[in-house]
Order: structure tokens, then sequence, then C-alpha cells
């Protein structure tokens, strides 16, 4: 494996197991502060909370996601133009 695939690949890992601890660290926090309901349920609505509640938690998990994307992608453009800077320099 060349030096720029192996850096890329611990970057991802370091950054996939950040936002993963992240996230479970913030996981019994919201499931406990607002009960479960049934979207499906016409018979039970959910209140005005409870749907402002779920919307900022789906916000928060793109969020999450594309920042983890955002990240990875950055560091494969930086280890692709740090291979083409080597296989520029002369030998």
């Amino acid at each position: 494996m060349n030096p720029a695939a192996a850096r890329r690949l611990e970057r991802a890992a370091y950054t996939i197991d950040f936002f993963w601890e992240q996230w479970q660290s913030n996981l019994p926090l919201t499931a406990m502060t607002q009960p479960v309901f049934d979207l499906n349920d016409i018979l039970h609505e959910p209140s005005d909370e409870q749907l402002a509640f779920l919307m900022e938690s789906v916000a928060v998990e793109v969020r999450q996601r594309a920042h983890v994307a955002r990240t990875q992608l950055m560091a494969l453009l930086q280890d692709e133009m740090d291979a083409l800077q080597e296989h520029r320099q002369p030998a």
C-alpha cells in the first residue's frame, strides 16, 4: 500500500471513530428526553414539541454525516494532490 493510501485510511478511520463516539455519547440524552411516538398512528398524533424534536434530531444526524463525508472527501483530495505532487517531482 502506498503512503498516501495509508494516510487516507488512517484519517478516515479516525474520523469515523470520532463521530461514532460523539453520536453514541449523545444518543442516551436524546432517547430519554422525548417519549417514543409513531408517525403512522393517526389516532394519537405527536405534539408540536415532539415533531420539532424529531426534525432537530434529523438535522443533527444529517449535519454529522455531512461533516464526516466532507472530511473524508477533503482527505481523499489532499492525498490525491500529494500523490500528483510526488509524481511530478524529478527522481
